[in-house]
């Protein structure tokens, strides 16, 4: 069977996973359920995230009362893909990184991903003086 429709390139509608979640500047609003922003500024959070070391995230989560079911409700992931995270399984894909970060509620910034839904400014051409 043939899809008619392509994958876009910028990924995921990540509204379309958590409709409530949205970034504003730098300001974060939490949909319910989410960990408290507050979390993420946590020292063993913020360098848990620069590194992209989702298997200790998901275990700091878990020690603060998540259970696998809630994380995979957050990031559209399935309760084993969470469990093979937490037991080691490391993250490489760019979009599924940026799915848990929405999901999570996590600024961008710190884990070293950022999103414009702004128009691309066409690129000047070097060889044209004004």
């Amino acid at each position: 069977m043939t899809s008619t429709n392509t994958p876009s390139l910028a990924g995921p509608d990540l509204d379309s996973i958590n409709p409530h979640y949205s970034h504003r500047g730098a300001r974060v609003v939490p949909h319910p359920g989410q960990p408290d922003p507050a979390t993420w500024d946590r020292p063993e959070m913020r360098a848990m995230l620069q590194c992209h070391d989702f298997t200790r995230v998901y275990q700091l989560l878990q020690k603060i009362g998540y259970s696998q079911l809630h994380i995979g409700r957050l990031t559209g992931q399935s309760q084993p893909e969470v469990s093979a995270i937490i037991h080691g399984r490391r993250l490489i894909s760019y979009h599924v990184i940026r799915r848990i970060v929405h999901g999570l509620g996590i600024p961008p910034g710190h884990a070293g991903v950022s999103w414009c839904n702004c128009q691309q400014q066409p690129t000047p051409d070097p060889t044209k003086h004004d």
